[in-house]
Parts: C-alpha cells; sequence; structure tokens
C-alpha cells in the first residue's frame, strides 16, 4: 500500500471523523504557503481547527520522521497530530517513541476499516481564519489540477 492510497482511504471512508464530507477540507501534502514543514494530510474541522495526519508506509519511514523540524517547531494552528498506516505496521506502533501528544490510526486495504488505535491529545491551537482557510482551499485546488 502507497501514502497515496492510505490519504484516500481515510478522506473517503463514510463515518471516519476525517472523512472530506464531514470536514470544510481534507488536504494532501500541505506544506508551503501554509506551514513551516510538510504535513502528508491536513483536515480542517467546520469548528476550524487542523488535524495533521503523517502517513507512514514502512518501519523505517516511521523511525526516520522523529527527527524532523515538525518536532521541534510546533504550528499553533494544528491541534491534533496522527500517524496513519496501513494497519499492521500502525498496530507496532507500541515499539516506537511516539512524540507526546501524537495519535495512530490503522487503515486496512481496501478500505473496510480505518480505525484510530491510540488517540491523540488536543494541542494548544487557534482556529484557522477565514483568509487561512481561502489559501488552503486554493492549495487544495492545485492538488486538484496540477499535471500528472
Amino acid at each position: 500500500m502507497k501514502s497515496w492510497d492510505v490519504m484516500k482511504l481515510i478522506a473517503n471512508r463514510p463515518g471516519s471523523k476525517f472523512a472530506q464530507r464531514k470536514n470544510w477540507l481534507v488536504i494532501p501534502n500541505v506544506s508551503w504557503g501554509f506551514l513551516r514543514y510538510e504535513a502528508d494530510m491536513l483536515v480542517v474541522t467546520r469548528a476550524k481547527f487542523c488535524t495533521e495526519i503523517e502517513v507512514k508506509i514502512s518501519m523505517a519511514d516511521w523511525k526516520a520522521d522523529f527527527d524532523k523540524r515538525k518536532h521541534k517547531i510546533p504550528d499553533n494552528r494544528v491541534k491534533y497530530q496522527y500517524y496513519a498506516a496501513p494497519y499492521e505496521l500502525a498496530l507496532r506502533y507500541t515499539e516506537l517513541e511516539i512524540p507526546e501528544g501524537w495519535g495512530v490510526i490503522g487503515v486496512e486495504d481496501g478500505g473496510r476499516s480505518v480505525e484510530i488505535l491510540k488517540e491523540a491529545l488536543p494541542k494548544k491551537a487557534r482556529p484557522v481564519t477565514d483568509k487561512e482557510l481561502m489559501i488552503l482551499a486554493r492549495l487544495a485546488c492545485f492538488r486538484v489540477w496540477r499535471r500528472e
């Protein structure tokens, strides 16, 4: 399973709290123009709070993530942070020293299940402004309309 497959399953799973239909925006690969680092997926709730989802498809990739900038310089617009991985890999999160407050989502291949294995703890965050929401909508359009 590729990271794009994991993101699509999370965004399109009916009933998931991260589903596109339940939120203002669900955007893949958010970085320049909004964050100081790259987030694999950003979910903006109807209350305008951001949830970051970092997708991992191998244990080596997951371990390498802990040294990234996002853990040293948090963004005050991100209220929740999750790791998402294929289900069998996600179950192994207990082998790692997950950063404080991060949650874990397991995604079963075929989209049959998107399960929160560990809830993320809320961080002190502010909601995005209407101007920032428009910036994110613009970035989302780039993801849709860019040439392959």
